[in-house]
């Protein structure tokens, strides 16, 4: 099986792990999901030699593990840390830029660390549906076709559970 394959195979099995996750009402349940989704599309950016999206996927998954292990204490995750982290995965990300595109995983990933570190899931799901837009983006100009389409599901998906989490219980409150 060639490497092209491989990884859009990958990328078809995260993303189901990514839409279950927004489907979920806890936040723990999300993180959950959320980091084993990107590790794994992290992995398949390997088999495109698209390094740009594997580093900034690999630490988005390491930061939602972090994520997981403060909110399961109940603690939110400090904003040095959060920082920190950012300024991480944007400086590695940063030495695999090889053109301009090559900025969007960085961008996102700023975006998914923002994400994770929300306590409301709302802010979660709003953060990541941007977060999917610029995952969609560079999935097509890297070729990680299955990406796009399961980036596309995620991103549907995300909307599907903002309106029924978020917009309609603040409809019957009203």
């Amino acid at each position: 099986m060639d490497n092209f394959l491989i990884a859009q195979i990958i990328f078809a099995i995260a993303a189901l792990l990514g839409v279950i996750g927004v489907q979920q009402k806890k936040k723990q349940n999300i993180l959950v999901f959320f980091a084993t989704s990107t590790l794994l599309a992290s992995l398949a950016f390997i088999f495109l030699e698209a390094y740009s999206g594997t580093i900034s996927l690999f630490m988005m998954s390491v930061f939602a593990v972090i994520s997981y292990l403060f909110d399961k204490k109940e603690n939110a995750v400090p904003v040095w840390l959060t920082v920190l982290f950012i300024v991480i995965a944007a400086t590695l990300g940063s030495l695999t830029v090889q053109a301009v595109t090559d900025v969007i995983p960085i961008i996102a990933s700023t975006f998914y660390i923002l994400a994770i570190t929300r306590k409301q899931e709302s802010y979660v799901r709003l953060l990541t549906a941007i977060n999917l837009v610029l995952w969609v983006s560079f999935d097509s100009i890297t070729s990680a076709y299955v990406a796009v389409l399961t980036d596309g599901a995620f991103a549907i998906s995300t909307i599907i559970a903002i309106v029924r989490y978020d917009v309609i219980p603040k409809f019957k409150k009203s």
